[in-house]
């Protein structure tokens, strides 16, 4: 008694399940997403408010040091101690007026000429470059300070960080200036904060409205996709169910038709054979009697081997092992080979996989008979905890020179057979055997995925 083939159709829970893992994909997609805009847009605004807080830092720096303390710091340079004085007041000011901490004046020799906290006028770091170079006359430049070098050791005291601004100056008697003001960073903070709390808010709500507009999409798209996916499957198992239906018909009406019918005619022709025999008929008829009953003979047994093979076996581990035996065994006594069998197969081998390594060992063996002469076949079926093997190994005539035969010529059984395994992720090789003629190895996955 056959088994019915399990039908392929997803059931409906699957494809449930099959939109939750979309739907679930998406929002973790869509999460992974945000993650990255918000932080690039982190990044974008911090870097926009620090070049604009930089940018008006240079500007103010201009501004001060041109307007402000230009016209004091010639005389004050020749030690005016009233021009000095005045230079104070304008740093006091200033920084009541805002953020600025501390006001330097810098010559190209990297010395300090001017500073609201005189302790540090006269000073020299000609490690300074930054100083040096805006007092020869290069471009302003605004960065945030490092207060571990050494001319910013008395502002390190007091602050973690501060920004500094160098900005070049010419006096009215020709004295080229590095004009510095050290500011704090509460400008930058409130920058970065206005355009962060702009441009990631805006950012992130318009990746939110295309996910929340493409997910009923997605969700359709999938559903969608399911259904054809479960339509096409239900195509596949009727047709296989047909073509099962379609073959037992044929091997039942072989056997009940056909066969019957030669089987009968066999047996006439062996009576009147016997008969002429003991009666002493015409010589002539009895080889005539004897070769038409060997070719009955020979065509009952071709149509009950055909009838066998176009009926497919019972799809559990024993019905496959009982195939292969009665299989083996017609082919041996049909062709005269010696024919070694090990089939362990488990249980829980999914009948799709049985089905194929039936046909892979069927097939391997027909082409024994067919090209390779042999003399001897061994045939191992068998399984790990991952995978089920297939190994049929001869000692005839081997591979043609070429390789295997091109299927275009009509030797497609190997061919399809590859396609299958490749089908249910295992792969199928021919090669040189062990025993000098040809070795097939099938190896395929334990479980085929559709039978858990």
């Amino acid at each position: 008694m056959t088994s019915t083939p399990q039908s392929a159709t997803p059931h409906p829970a699957d494809s449930a399940r099959s939109v939750r893992n979309s739907i679930v994909a998406l929002v973790v997609t869509a999460a992974v997403a945000f993650t990255i805009v918000g932080a690039v847009a982190v990044f974008t605004a911090r870097r926009i408010a620090r070049e604009d807080s930089l940018a008006e830092a240079v500007q103010r720096a201009t501004v001060l040091g041109s307007a402000a303390f230009s016209v004091d710091l010639p005389a004050a340079l020749h030690g005016d101690v009233a021009a000095r004085d005045r230079l104070d007041l304008v740093a006091e000011r200033v920084r009541q007026a805002g953020s600025v901490v501390r006001v330097k004046v810098w010559t190209e020799a990297g010395k300090i000429v001017y500073c609201d906290d005189h302790s540090q006028i006269g000073l020299r770091f000609p490690e300074n470059t930054d100083a040096r170079a805006i007092a020869a006359g290069h471009h302003a430049m605004a960065d945030v300070s490092d207060l571990k070098d050494p001319e910013n050791r008395s502002e390190a005291g007091e602050f973690d960080w501060l920004l500094e601004v160098y900005v070049p100056l010419k006096l009215s008697d020709g004295t080229k200036v590095a004009f510095e003001l050290y500011t704090t960073g509460v400008r930058l903070r409130d920058t970065q904060n206005r355009i962060t709390g702009e441009i990631v808010p805006a950012a992130l709500a318009g990746l939110a409205l295309l996910v929340l507009l493409q997910l009923p999409v997605a969700v359709w798209l999938v559903r969608r996709v399911g259904r054809a996916q479960q339509e096409r499957a239900r195509l596949l198992a009727n047709s296989l169910a047909a073509s099962l239906r379609e073959r037992r018909e044929i091997a039942r009406d072989l056997h009940d038709g056909v066969i019957q019918d030669l089987a009968g005619v066999g047996y006439v022709l062996g009576a009147a054979e016997r008969r002429i025999s003991t009666e002493e008929g015409p010589a002539e008829v009895r080889p005539m009697l004897s070769s038409s009953g060997d070719a009955v003979h020979r065509a009952v047994r071709d149509l009950r081997s055909l009838a066998i093979a176009i009926r497919p076996p019972e799809l559990t581990s024993e019905g496959v092992a009982r195939a292969l035996d009665e299989l083996a065994e017609r082919l041996t006594t049909a062709h005269g080979f010696d024919a070694r069998m090990a089939v362990m197969l488990p249980h829980d081998v999914s009948p799709d996989i049985l089905a194929t390594v039936y046909r892979c060992a069927r097939e391997s063996l027909t082409n024994v008979v067919k090209h390779a002469a042999a003399s001897e076949v061994v045939l191992v079926a068998g399984a790990d905890d991952s995978t089920v093997s297939l190994t049929v190994t001869d000692d005839g005539r081997g591979l043609p020179p070429g390789g295997l035969p091109d299927p275009s010529d009509g030797h497609v059984g190997l061919a399809l057979l590859g396609d299958a395994a490749r089908d249910l992720g295992g792969v199928l090789t021919v090669g040189p055997g062990e025993l000098g003629g040809t070795r097939v190895s099938l190896v395929l996955p334990r479980r085929d995925g559709k039978h858990r």
